[in-house]
């Protein structure tokens, strides 16, 4: 298990930043999905939140592979990969997931569930090192 460093987790934790969450199913094929409820939860664990979610849920449930970009509007990337721990429907992250106004308030509805990432890998997304595993 990788700790993101301070920088990797303040920049998941931009709620405008764009994210985007892939996974491959059971014949390797990828999936990528824009997901910007994906936030850090410690150096450790990514959340997001189950809105609007099929491929990209059966693909977590059949193998739990997965990686999660961010890129902010200053031009700074990075890249987490890991494996998926599983959905929660109730208790303190679920809460904290539904109570963010950004996603209890969208144009479909709210979090079903949050779901959990452990972080195996960091990397960094861009300039001066692009793919450069930071931790």
């Amino acid at each position: 298990m990788a700790k993101m460093p301070q920088q990797v987790m303040d920049k998941f934790n931009d709620l405008t930043a764009p994210k985007f969450m892939a996974t491959v199913d059971e014949n390797g094929n990828p999936n990528v999905v824009p997901i910007t409820s994906i936030v850090a939860l410690d150096p450790e664990t990514l959340m997001f939140a189950d809105i609007m979610m099929w491929k990209t849920k059966r693909n977590l449930l059949k193998n739990g592979k997965v990686a999660c970009a961010v890129i902010t509007k200053d031009n700074v990337a990075y890249q987490c990969k890991g494996k998926f721990q599983g959905f929660q429907k109730g208790g303190p992250l679920f809460d904290f997931i539904a109570s963010v106004p950004l996603l209890r308030y969208n144009a479909y509805w709210g979090p079903k569930a949050v779901g959990i990432i452990k972080v195996d890998e960091v990397y960094s997304a861009c300039p001066p090192l692009p793919g450069k595993k930071i931790a």
